[in-house]
């Protein structure tokens, strides 16, 4: 507003140029915060008064406070600068001395009205060090056989069908043996030893235990019961690792083996490998690396029955591989 009103005064300045004739020499000289307050009235200034006594009728003059309302119709051509110095050809030589000093001190007490909600925190720097305590509830069951149990040891096989009593899975010896079989028989390292003998050590399968046996020659597949019984023997001349399924002497407990996939409660598994040196077991507790994989060099028994006839494998290679999760 302040800015507004002065270029409206600086305008109307321009617009009153004294015509008059003034003759006068005198030279009156105005700043920006004096104003002179001869008798002529054609000079107004709302802070500036001069109080000396020209008579002169000259209002050449004027700052960005001053308006010259007189109608002189001198000739002089009027300068206004922001300092303000009179260029006209007055001969008068009085200088005005006005020596007013504008002692207004207004202050601007407009009270600041402004509601500005402005929320910006773009210059903030995060801090933010959360660290993620929730509790896990997820309870999904991990499936994934890619993982192996580190309790579990599988061990595969291959051999022959060396002997052949009956009729077992409906053939005979004639067709059964010198045939191919192969397969695997896996145990858990981490159940509890049943027997108090130091020497011997008894391990029955709840869930972790398998078998299988592959007879190509006549399309059967032996699967065995989840709940096999390991027995480790270690004594000073001999060690003997065994694995049986199916029905045990005087052991109520039921471990159903199965037919290309149907059970049969009369299959029995016998796996006996004994080392005459006595060195490949350290203790009575099963291996977690089996330390007869060379077969061919230890005694061993394989038989299979199913009620109805005897299969004998002779074993030719084992290979200790990963057992999967159960």
């Amino acid at each position: 507003m302040r800015r507004h009103a002065w270029m409206v005064g600086m305008v109307w300045a321009a617009a009153c140029t004294t015509v008059g004739t003034d003759t006068d020499t005198d030279t009156d000289v105005v700043d920006t915060e004096v104003a002179d307050t001869d008798t002529d009235t054609d000079v107004v200034d709302t802070e500036l008064v001069d109080t000396d006594t020209d008579t002169d009728t000259d209002t050449d003059v004027m700052d960005t406070e001053l308006v010259d309302t007189d109608a002189d119709t001198d000739t002089d051509t009027d300068v206004v600068d922001t300092e303000l110095v009179d260029t006209d050809t007055d001969t008068d030589t009085d200088t005005d001395t006005d020596t007013d000093t504008d002692t207004d001190t207004d202050t601007d007490t407009d009270t600041d009205t402004d509601t500005d909600t402005d929320t910006d925190t773009d210059t903030d720097t995060d801090t933010d060090t959360d660290t993620d305590t929730d509790t896990d509830t997820d309870t999904d069951t991990d499936t994934d056989t890619d993982v192996p149990n580190l309790c579990l040891v599988r061990v595969a096989y291959e051999g022959t069908v060396a002997t052949v009593t009956g009729s077992p899975f409906g053939s005979s010896s004639a067709v059964l043996r010198t045939t191919a079989a192969t397969g695997f028989f896996q145990y858990d390292t981490c159940l509890a030893d049943q027997d108090s003998r130091a020497e011997v050590g008894d391990y029955d399968h709840l869930t972790t235990g398998a078998f299988q046996l592959l007879l190509p020659a006549i399309s059967v597949e032996v699967t065995g019961s989840p709940r096999p019984v390991v027995t480790v023997q270690n004594f000073a001349g001999a060690d003997t690792f065994r694995f049986s399924d199916g029905p045990q002497f005087a052991d109520p407990t039921i471990r159903t083996m199965s037919v290309n996939g149907t059970p049969d409660a009369d299959l029995e598994l016998w796996i006996s490998i004994t080392d005459g040196s006595g060195s490949s077991l350290v203790n009575d507790r099963p291996p977690a690396t089996f330390p007869m994989t060379a077969i061919t060099t230890f005694p061993h028994t394989f038989s299979v029955d199913d009620g109805n006839g005897t299969v004998l494998l002779q074993l030719t290679t084992m290979t200790q591989t990963l057992a999967p999760m159960p």
